[in-house]
């Protein structure tokens, strides 16, 4: 199907991440759908909780200081009308659900909650999407030639999250429920606690176990990458603190930044801590950031089980951040082709090839040269 202007306009001033999932779940097809609403007025707000339509004026309808709404109303059609019947909401919200799947973004529907049900309500998280979060404009258009996909991400970024994200995960690996972890079962580095939180409140271990590298990435922006405000670190700098903040918590990484470039250690980054991190060289708090870290783990409780992993760990962080610091900007060098023996049979006439000045420095002719491999061959053959 195809969303039609009248749905585009009701969705207008509503969260890009949220409007991006509606077009895929349209894209995607397989449920006709209407978009009823999107930005609600306060007055209409309390209209609806007059009519009992609704339980609150904290609604997420309402624009947050931010700017922007963070909720959509959606209705299936059948027979090219709007349904109110629960059985058509069910596999509607199937295909909304898998279309945030693909995006990467969490979404909850009012179908799920427990009480007051709401089978046209589709909402972004509230402590994934904080009322006064910065909006990032969601782009899903391929790169064409000339993007800067062929380049590296600058420093504060949207993209160098992805750039990290599969450093930080190759340290986390699978499913692991190790006796000497007190965080209990993990996969992908993910507690099944942190799982609850962010994916499926009353998940089981088995449902852990089954996670989703999409889900992974989500939990990961939100929770750590977001909360160090690594988006506005230096490149290598924000590689560093996001990794602490996986392997230590986001508020200690934080602190100990604060604490490398001088500033209080509050455990919140702000323009202080900013100004600080810019004048200081990054690869000198790269550097000051993991001796910290491992000094910290040295004296975890769990050394004696992880030291190994743990040093292997920071030792790969430090290497990768600073490889990113040092190069930003610059290039990669272009491909040198293998060195190859000289063939004579292909050579054309302005290719005089690799073949070396001789004594004297006088540059052999392409006949002479041809001669001169010829002599050099019946030698070979003489010995």
């Amino acid at each position: 199907m195809k969303l039609t202007e009248r749905d585009r306009a009701r969705m207008e001033g509503v969260h890009p991440d949220l409007v991006a999932v509606f077009e895929r779940a349209a894209q995607d097809g397989g449920i006709d759908f209407v978009i009823l609403e999107g930005v609600r007025t306060v007055a209409r707000q309390r209209q609806l909780v007059a009519k009992g339509a609704s339980r609150t004026m904290n609604s997420r309808h309402i624009p947050g200081q931010n700017g922007v709404a963070h909720a959509i109303d959606a209705a299936p059609l059948a027979n090219g009308r709007v349904s109110w019947d629960w059985k058509h909401y069910y596999p509607l919200a199937k295909v909304i659900k898998a279309a945030a799947e693909k995006l990467g973004v969490p979404v909850e529907w009012g179908g799920d909650w427990r009480s007051f049900k709401d089978g046209p309500h589709w909402q972004l998280p509230w402590k994934l999407y904080p009322a006064d979060a910065a909006v990032e404009v969601r782009s899903d258009e391929p790169m064409g030639l000339g993007h800067a996909e062929t380049q590296e991400p600058a420093a504060g970024s949207s993209q160098r999250f992805d750039v990290v994200i599969p450093l930080v995960l190759a340290h986390e690996g699978e499913f692991v429920d190790h006796p000497d972890d007190d965080g209990g079962p993990t996969n992908k580095g993910i507690t099944i606690a942190t799982f609850r939180r962010h994916i499926k409140p009353f998940g089981t271990v088995a449902d852990l176990k089954a996670m989703t590298t999409a889900q992974a990435v989500i939990v990961y922006r939100h929770e750590y990458w977001d909360k160090v405000s690594a988006s506005s670190l230096p490149t290598g700098v924000d590689y560093a603190v996001f990794d602490f903040a996986v392997n230590s918590g986001p508020r200690r990484a934080t602190k100990f930044l604060q604490r490398v470039v001088g500033v209080a250690d509050d455990g919140r980054i702000g323009p202080v801590t900013l100004a600080a991190v810019r004048a200081m060289t990054p690869v000198a708090i790269i550097d000051r950031l993991c001796d910290e870290r491992m000094a910290y783990l040295e004296g975890h409780d769990d050394w004696p089980a992880f030291k190994n992993g743990w040093t292997k760990r920071v030792d790969r962080v430090r290497d990768g951040a600073l490889d990113m610091a040092r190069n930003v900007g610059v290039p990669p060098p272009d491909p040198k082709p293998e060195p190859s023996s000289p063939d004579l049979t292909d050579r054309q006439p302005d290719d005089p090839g690799p073949d070396p000045a001789p004594p004297g420095g006088k540059q052999l002719s392409p006949l002479g040269a041809l001669f001169a491999a010829l002599f050099s061959w019946l030698l070979g053959r003489g010995k």
